[in-house]
């Protein structure tokens, strides 16, 4: 009976152990977000942006145009470079109020912007209403979801430590982060978003404080009277 060349099985040791490793990674990460928050954290409520604590969405919004823009010029001297008879088509016009307006609106609602956000809580199910859409979370799990641009994304959501995350990313694409927590001190909702990756919004940051809606405020115990 001959034994195996040692090189070979050299070879089947290393491969042994890069899929072992590989295996611990894929577990570690699949369990990288709880199905249930530490401490009982709970999101629950109806919120408004508190504009002051928060970024400046419209200087965000105005960097990211005029980004934009820049790219546009530098792609169409190029043009102009490589075929000089070429006619490109004119680059829109920014100082229309209409065109600025609706480009605007598209950077914000690329952002996710909004300005209240509704969160009911039960055990591991999540779900956020904002003024642009209605989402439902289940913590702990990972399935595939449709990016507001139509890509199709790997999800995984659920806790880390005091966060609640989104955590979307497009094999080979974008990468999308939300994060939600309570900050304790105060009593408001933080959420932060930021993106990587391919995509025209890679390297951008977002973060908003919200105050809890007077609405969701608790009502004042008659018996007590007021406080003095």
């Amino acid at each position: 009976m001959t034994s195996m060349p040692l090189a070979h099985a050299r070879i089947l040791m290393l491969r042994n152990t890069l899929l072992a490793i590989v295996s611990l990674t894929i577990s570690a990460t699949a369990a990288a977000y709880e199905s249930q928050p530490r401490n009982s954290t709970t999101l629950e409520g109806s919120w408004v942006v508190n504009s002051a604590a928060s970024d400046d969405v419209d200087k965000l919004v105005s960097e990211l145009i005029d980004k934009e823009e820049k790219e546009r010029r530098r792609w169409r001297r190029q043009m102009e470079e490589e075929d000089p008879f070429s006619s490109p088509d004119p680059l829109p016009d920014l100082s229309d109020p209409r065109y600025r307006r609706a480009v605007e609106s598209k950077w914000r609602r690329m952002l996710g912007v909004t300005n209240t956000l509704k969160l009911h809580q039960d055990g591991a199910r999540i779900e956020m209403s904002s003024e642009l859409d209605a989402r439902r979370f289940e913590a702990g799990s990972s399935s595939q979801v449709s990016m507001r641009n139509g890509d199709l994304a790997d999800s995984r959501v659920g806790w880390d430590g005091e966060w609640f995350v989104i955590d979307r990313k497009v094999p080979r694409g974008a990468h999308e982060l939300e994060k939600l927590r309570l900050i304790k001190s105060t009593g408001q909702l933080e959420y932060v978003i930021k993106w990587s990756g391919d995509t025209e919004l890679s390297g951008v940051k977002l973060r908003r404080v919200f105050d809890r809606a007077a609405s969701d405020e608790p009502a004042p115990d008659p018996a007590v009277g007021p406080a003095r």
